[in-house]
């Protein structure tokens, strides 16, 4: 049976950081299909190496800020394959640490490890407004939020 896992990534406690993790959790509130899993994988991203282990189909939410010359529109959301959309988030780190893994360089560990990956990755990224400790989701992303679940339970159970 082809199972699907639907990956929110974000800390909820930084504002519009949390976008993903409030669509998977707002979605999961939902009857879905059995085959349908709801995760939140907060910041850890190399846990997302194990949790597409046996997975058909995975769809990936996050927030993002766009690259550098790019107009920036809090907000709107960007919808492709990972290849597609690595490049959108513009996060700056120092050096690597298992506690900056991003989805992205996840995704291609797991890819480079081999073994069972699933066949499609749908990732979806919203851009933010403020990162903000503390914050909630600032209403342009709140509003796409929305859309997003409705968007995805369509797609999921349709």
């Amino acid at each position: 049976m082809q199972t699907t896992l639907v990956i929110g990534c974000g800390n909820p406690l930084r504002g519009d950081d949390g976008v993903g993790v409030e669509v998977a959790r707002r979605l999961a509130a939902h009857p879905l299909p059995a085959h349908v899993r709801c995760v939140d994988a907060g910041t850890a991203g190399l846990d997302i190496v194990l949790m597409l282990r046996g997975v058909s189909r995975a769809v990936l939410i996050d927030a993002a800020m766009p690259t550098a010359g790019s107009p920036h529109t809090p907000g709107r959301l960007h919808a492709g394959s990972p290849a597609d959309l690595s490049n959108q988030q513009a996060w700056a780190t120092s050096g690597v640490s298992i506690h900056t893994v991003r989805w992205d360089q996840a995704l291609a560990l797991a890819q480079a490890l081999g073994g069972p990956h699933p066949a499609e990755i749908r990732c979806y990224l919203i851009e933010a407004a403020s990162f903000d400790h503390g914050s909630p989701l600032s209403p342009a992303v709140e509003a796409t939020a929305v859309s997003l679940v409705a968007q995805l339970r369509e797609d999921l159970c349709g």
